[in-house]
């Protein structure tokens, strides 16, 4: 035992690829790492208001969208109100199918791409309090 050796046994640092028991950083990582992971967090709250504000902002554009195709297609404008009696069946019918797919999708899409967006950028959602 080396002079001025207490007797304790020094840890040695983990094998690469693992990390500290008592710290649980690998070896080349800092606390300067845990902490900037910490400040690219953002709460949940704002995450599904960055993802809503898209869904709101593609459903805008696919409305508009799907007017300026019906109004080509058909030469006239789409029914106001599909359940109105004065409209045909056939027509309330692929009016309320065709707006339902083409605004459900582009929400979709633009809930995951904002989502998608938020993780390349870095931010990272909050962890969910279970």
């Amino acid at each position: 035992m080396p002079a001025g050796s207490s007797g304790a046994a020094v840890p040695a640092w983990p094998a690469a690829g693992t990390s500290c028991p008592a710290t649980g950083l690998s070896r080349g990582e800092s606390a300067e790492s845990e902490q900037a992971v910490a400040r690219r967090r953002i709460s949940r709250n704002t995450a599904v208001l960055i993802t809503g504000a898209s869904a709101v902002l593609a459903t805008v554009l696919m409305r508009a969208t799907l007017d300026r195709g019906y109004r080509a297609a058909r030469r006239r404008a789409p029914p106001k109100d599909p359940a109105d009696p004065g409209v045909d069946w056939q027509e309330a019918l692929a009016w309320t199918v065709a707006s339902s797919l083409v605004i459900g999708l582009g929400r979709l899409l633009a809930r995951r791409s904002a989502s998608a967006g938020l993780r390349r950028a870095g931010y990272l959602p909050a962890p969910r309090d279970e």
